[in-house]
């Protein structure tokens, strides 16, 4: 049983401990407001990036800046190259112009007011900032008084991430068909007078005096990103077995200007004069920049090849001038042409360039 000089001790204690509590719990503790919609917009997170720009949005809510004042951002040291005249300051209009100090682990980068700022969505850049290695890091974005008291503040966190390589394949594709044509079909300008097949051309009996044309139809299909070029070639003249030969047009002394056929000036002894082989292409686009002019023809030079077709991009095989063409090739002789069976082989090549 507690006697009176104890129960008084005791109250007396317990009064004490009530009064220290009441005391603990009536102290009050300033908190700054927080900023709102903060963020951190990077040009390029890929770790030791350089150049980098950080835009940096918020939104002050409680009270707007008064001369003096300032907004400020805390940029881990980690990220270098964090520059004054690097930092475009929200409402530059009314700030000064950006500071920048290192302090501890951060660059302090301020942007004072030189008259009062409203509250609102605000926006501070930083350019050229080269990023650190992987990893996560916080900033703190703040507005604070001219006494350096925090007025709204909040923390954002950014990811420096390796960078993700997207890559694919696709094949490359090319196809290339020779197809006959009609008797009857006008090739720039000219009409067939007999029908050719894939793999022949067979003028048959050929009359002095009188032109013959076969043709044949290219086709080309490819994915190329250059484009393609079709060239033929001949192994030589339309020759016989003992070398007799009908000359290129005109008159065995080719160039490479394209003229109006001309029929075989039939000069005696001189054999260049007795018959012509020549062609002419309907593509209108050659690389070279020398079409054929309607009805308009070269010679073979020797074997060397002449462009026949070209488009400088990919190619459906359809669309002509682009996927596909004709050619046609005309052969005349006169009464002196040699006697005997004439034969050469035309040889094409597309070559793409992707």
């Amino acid at each position: 049983m507690l006697t009176n000089k104890k129960l008084k001790r005791f109250v007396s204690v317990v009064t004490v401990a009530s009064l220290a509590l009441s005391y603990a719990v009536s102290i009050n503790v300033a908190v700054a407001a927080s900023l709102t919609d903060v963020s951190d917009t990077l040009s390029d997170s890929a770790p030791g990036a350089t150049g980098v720009e950080h835009k940096f949005a918020f939104t002050t809510v409680s009270a707007g800046l008064a001369i003096g004042d300032y907004y400020q951002v805390l940029v881990p040291d980690d990220f270098t190259n964090v520059l004054a005249g690097n930092v475009i300051c929200a409402d530059s209009a009314s700030t000064s112009p950006a500071t920048v100090n290192l302090v501890g682990d951060y660059y302090e980068v301020k942007c004072e007011a030189t008259e009062a700022i409203a509250t609102g969505t605000k926006l501070l850049v930083i350019t050229g900032v080269t990023n650190p290695v992987a990893g996560t890091y916080t900033f703190t974005v703040s507005t604070k008084t001219s006494l350096h008291a925090d007025i709204e503040t909040s923390d954002l966190v950014v990811s420096i991430i390796d960078d993700v390589v997207v890559s694919a394949s696709v094949p490359a594709t090319l196809s290339f068909a020779i197809g006959g044509v009609d008797s009857g079909t006008t090739v720039n300008g000219d009409v067939t007078t007999g029908t050719s097949t894939a793999t022949t051309m067979d003028y048959g009996t050929l009359a002095p005096g009188a032109s013959s044309t076969m043709a044949q139809e290219l086709v080309v299909g490819t994915n190329a990103a250059g484009g393609f070029t079709v060239t033929v070639q001949q192994n030589h003249n339309l020759k016989t077995a003992n070398d007799a030969d009908i000359d290129a047009f005109i008159n065995g002394a080719p160039d490479n200007d394209d003229h109006l056929w001309q029929s075989p000036a039939g000069t005696l002894d001189n054999e260049l004069t007795y018959g012509h082989f020549g062609l002419t292409s309907e593509d209108d686009s050659l690389l070279a920049g020398d079409e054929f002019a309607a009805s308009s023809y070269k010679g073979f030079s020797g074997a060397n090849p002449v462009e026949v077709m070209y488009h400088g991009g990919p190619s459906n095989g359809q669309d002509p001038h682009i996927g596909k063409t004709k050619v046609a090739y005309t052969v005349e002789i006169n009464a002196l042409q040699e006697a005997g069976d004439y034969t050469n082989t035309l040889t094409y090549i597309c070559t793409p360039t992707y």
